[in-house]
């Protein structure tokens, strides 16, 4: 006979007992050049909701997508291109991961045809290969190139080396 099934754990609450709100704090680089740039923080609780994307900017030609410290080089590189090369950027904030928002990144990726996920994890398993599956899976008809992924190496790094290893407006 098998023994009886354990109990499952109550489902986290939205908020602690306390009232207090959670805060999630994201991966940033320890040897930045520069920090981000500095941006208004609302007095008071206020929430991001789960899975809905912010398009820090629009644009025709090609869709950027990140998050965390990532949307800023994203930011930085939209601003190169078009400044350099005539490109016309959107540049999407995931803000949340799971879940994170298809409808967004689809519409994008089918209205400009391209689409480049950065994020400073290594590239082999990482979210950004799941992003370039389902966009590959849901707009391919619509894409004019393959959805590309620029990322961290697949090896590990001192932190000493870390302007080399996150990727930068440049990559």
């Amino acid at each position: 006979p098998r023994p009886p099934p354990r109990p499952r754990p109550p489902p986290p609450q939205r908020r602690p007992p306390d009232g207090a709100p959670p805060v999630v704090a994201v991966g940033v680089p320890v040897e930045s050049s520069a920090p981000p740039p500095a941006e208004e923080v609302p007095e008071g609780d206020f929430e991001i909701p789960l899975g809905v994307a912010d398009v820090e900017r629009e644009g025709s030609d090609i869709t950027l997508v990140g998050w965390g410290a990532q949307v800023h080089v994203l930011s930085a590189a939209a601003e190169k291109a078009e400044a350099e090369l005539g490109v016309d950027c959107e540049v999407i904030d995931l803000r949340t991961l799971l879940p994170w928002d298809r409808a967004t990144v689809e519409a994008s990726a089918q209205k400009t045809g391209r689409l480049i996920v950065s994020h400073e994890a290594p590239v082999t398993a990482g979210l950004g290969a799941e992003i370039v599956a389902h966009v590959a899976d849901r707009c391919f008809l619509r894409m004019e190139s393959p959805p590309l992924r620029v990322c961290g190496y697949d090896t590990p790094f001192p932190l000493v080396h870390e302007c080399y290893y996150v990727p930068d407006e440049l990559r």
